[in-house]
């Protein structure tokens, strides 16, 4: 490598107006030099080597939250930014992108005559990146979501998001996790489904003395939550399925999150796509880029 940097950039003055001996190579932080010693095509990083400031801006820059996001792309963007909205849920800035067609004008030259300014190209290296974050509740249900609970998981469920539960009513819920926690010794005989959209559960349980306590619990078919998928936007009512299975005396419960609970999710990424392209005031596009 060059061992005589000041050797290179004299050489550099004298002779650059003679022959093309330096060149500006991709980011426009090196140039190409024949050094005197060794004669060979070397690569000298001036910003490196000499503290130079690079020429341009770059770099990829991940944010946690909204408002950091749009005050940095407000901060740096200029009329050839443009936002991504992806279909995981997540937003990319390209802050040194193409210049659009309508950039082209008539330009005067101060002499009396006129000069085309044709768009330029972008490199698209100096980029935002902000992937909304979902909030526990989204999180909690989402987790527990399609795959079989036991009678003491389902319980837990219900006693610990009920706060996210609108209907049925909490004292409703109560009984229902109280009964499912306190009575671990049920089997469960029979399941029909009632007129109102419940289900009615007929079980037996076990005592020590040998005999056995019948009972009904009415299990609603559904529950109305209120959820929203992503921090910074307003829940909203969403409905999911409850499903029962009694097998061998023993029930096991699914939740199912259908199609209303995911087009809460893009109706929310929809708000929030809208939000961002508002506060910029950059083109947004529904998609990905690849450079």
């Amino acid at each position: 490598m060059v061992e005589d940097l000041a050797a290179v950039l004299r050489m550099w003055e004298d002779q650059a107006a003679a022959a093309d001996l330096g060149q500006t190579i991709p980011g426009g932080r090196a140039m190409r030099f024949v050094t005197p010693v060794t004669h060979k095509v070397e690569i000298v990083d001036l910003a490196a080597l000499n503290g130079l400031p690079p020429v341009r801006k770059q770099g990829e820059f991940h944010f946690t939250e909204m408002a950091s996001f749009v005050r940095f792309v407000n901060d740096h963007k200029t009329g050839a930014s443009s936002i991504f909205a992806a279909n995981d849920y997540g937003f990319e800035a390209f802050l040194n992108g193409h210049e659009p067609e309508s950039a082209a004008a008539i330009v005067p030259t101060g002499e009396g005559g006129n000069v085309m300014y044709l768009p330029q190209a972008g490199h698209y290296d100096f980029t935002a990146h902000f992937s909304p974050k979902p909030t526990r509740a989204w999180q909690a249900w989402r987790g527990v979501a399609n795959r079989p609970l036991t009678q003491a998981q389902f319980a837990e469920l219900i006693e610990e998001r009920m706060g996210e539960i609108l209907r049925p009513s909490g004292a409703q819920l109560y009984e229902i996790a109280t009964a499912l926690k306190v009575h671990t010794a049920i089997l469960f005989d029979s399941k029909v489904k009632i007129s109102n959209g419940q289900v009615q559960l007929t079980y037996r349980e076990e005592v020590e003395s040998g005999g056995g306590v019948a009972g009904d619990l009415v299990i609603p078919e559904r529950l109305i939550l209120l959820l929203s998928p992503f921090e910074g936007v307003a829940p909203e009512e969403v409905s999911i399925r409850l499903r029962m299975a009694v097998k061998d005396g023993k029930a096991s419960w699914l939740i199912v999150l259908g199609e209303e609970a995911e087009e809460l999710r893009e109706r929310h990424f929809d708000v929030m796509s809208q939000t961002i392209a508002q506060r910029c005031e950059v083109p947004l596009y529904r998609g990905s880029c690849s450079v």
